[in-house]
């Protein structure tokens, strides 16, 4: 049986075990995948860094440039959408520290595959810093559904992807270097990527990372974890807000729910 969609996991050449980690995984799942080298933010051509990474802007908003890192894991993934564009067919796009469910792979993503159209990305690994959503599609068969992220949405280590969505990702970052990490799926000045191409997510992830296995980022440079170098003031207020969102949260969510309404698919 034909494979519908491609496979893809970005991998440092040398990096030997988290290679042999995910071919241990994929090897039962009976399915086709490629290793995708990675770049190595830390032999990173000035010239290739220059054409998609704005530092001066990364600088000017964040107070500091992307670190070798950020530019490596980036420059990964918009060399793979490049190639996602010219080969036509839609990919599943994998980082080598996720952790697959059990089971079939590709009865995982068949039910995604009908709305897998146009420009569209789908994250199956996400965080959502706000619970609003745009919308939502019901999917036949299965227990979730696709949400359509209005705000701030992080994680590209597991997503869908169409080829038009690749080629549009391309040529916007052509044109509007990249000033943040690439898994931000936004930006403070509104032009993010759920602005370029059709977002959504699954209201639940359907493969997680294994945090067991350190961040190919914090390895390079350090655990870069903001939240460590709180002020005793800031981590209490941190704490505060933790503890309304707690309350809140589940009466706004049963408020919206009455006026809530799915979109239709197309």
């Amino acid at each position: 049986m034909v494979q519908p969609f491609d496979i893809f996991v970005i991998s440092l050449e040398k990096a030997a075990r988290r290679r042999e980690y995910m071919r241990a995984q994929l090897e039962g799942k009976g399915v086709e995948y490629t290793f995708f080298p990675g770049v190595d933010g830390r032999n990173l051509a000035p010239d290739l860094s220059d054409a998609w990474i704005d530092d001066a802007l990364s600088t000017a908003v964040y107070g500091k440039p992307l670190t070798p890192g950020e530019k490596g894991c980036a420059l990964s993934h918009i060399l793979l959408w490049e190639k996602v564009a010219r080969r036509g067919k839609g990919a599943l796009i994998l980082e080598d520290d996720v952790a697959l469910p059990k089971g079939s792979l590709r009865e995982l993503v068949t039910p995604l595959l009908p709305e897998l159209k146009k420009d569209r990305v789908i994250l199956l690994r996400h965080i959502a810093n706000s619970f609003w959503w745009k919308g939502r599609l019901r999917l036949d068969g299965v227990s979730y559904t696709l949400r359509k992220p209005n705000h701030k949405i992080l994680m590209a280590a597991a997503y869908l992807i169409t080829p038009l969505a690749a080629q549009k990702l391309v040529a916007f970052l052509k044109k509007h270097r990249l000033a943040h990490p690439l898994d931000w799926w936004y930006r403070p000045d509104g032009l993010g990527f759920t602005k370029v191409v059709d977002t959504w997510a699954t209201s639940r992830e359907l493969i997680a990372s294994n945090y067991e296995i350190k961040s190919t980022i914090d390895a390079m440079e350090g655990d870069r974890d903001h939240l460590k170098s709180l002020s005793r003031i800031g981590w209490i207020k941190r704490q505060l807000f933790l503890a309304t969102r707690w309350v809140l949260f589940p009466w706004m969510r049963l408020v919206r729910s009455f006026w809530f309404k799915p979109i239709q698919p197309e």
